[in-house]
């Protein structure tokens, strides 16, 4: 499994774990910590959304990267007025 594989299921796990966290933390029914349980459990939902963007995030940039190496190893480069650029 590549870097970027296992990056990519580290980010989704994590965020399904944060979801998860997060609503048991909401639905708990613990009477000695009820509010520290439901702030952290907001908390967790959070992060899950902040995760959501980060991968969002970071799969464009591998994107970018994959389109950028591309084009680093096209010998053939367009001319942007229509001609070839050889």
């Amino acid at each position: 499994m590549s870097l970027k594989s296992f990056h990519i299921v580290f980010i989704s796990l994590a965020t399904v774990v944060s979801f998860m966290f997060g609503i048991w933390c909401i639905r708990s029914d613990a009477a000695d910590a009820g509010r520290a349980l439901t702030a952290a459990g907001w908390f967790s939902l959070i992060l899950g959304v902040v995760l959501i963007g980060y991968g969002w995030w970071f799969l464009q940039k591998i994107k970018k990267w994959e389109r950028d190496e591309e084009t680093k190893n096209n010998p053939v480069r367009f001319d942007p007025r229509g001609g070839r650029g050889d």
